[in-house]
């Protein structure tokens, strides 16, 4: 049976600190350059913004139902509310 040797001396033969310290590194970088650019963002934005404005074709809110009166949404959620504490409760 192979018996393998463990101790300290092996990773100090294979550069096993010189590894870590290096990888530790890359790693500490890399958060560094996503903190900055995070960081940036708010600043860039609007300089984006200015090159490439939003088209006026897309709008991003949601269509109201019916007519759009609130007091029709308000009934229709409430019958939904309803049918379903109905179903629960059976």
């Amino acid at each position: 049976m192979l018996l393998l040797k463990v101790s300290f001396q092996n990773v100090i033969d294979a550069d096993g600190i010189w590894i870590s310290i290096t990888g530790m590194t890359i790693v500490f970088s890399a958060l560094i350059l996503i903190t900055f650019i995070l960081s940036m963002m708010p600043k860039v934005l609007p300089l984006l913004e200015k090159i490439y404005p939003e088209s006026e074709g897309h709008h991003h809110s949601t269509p109201t139902a019916g007519n759009g009166s609130n007091g029709d949404d308000e009934a229709l959620v409430a019958a939904i509310g309803f049918a379903l504490h109905s179903q629960t409760n059976n």
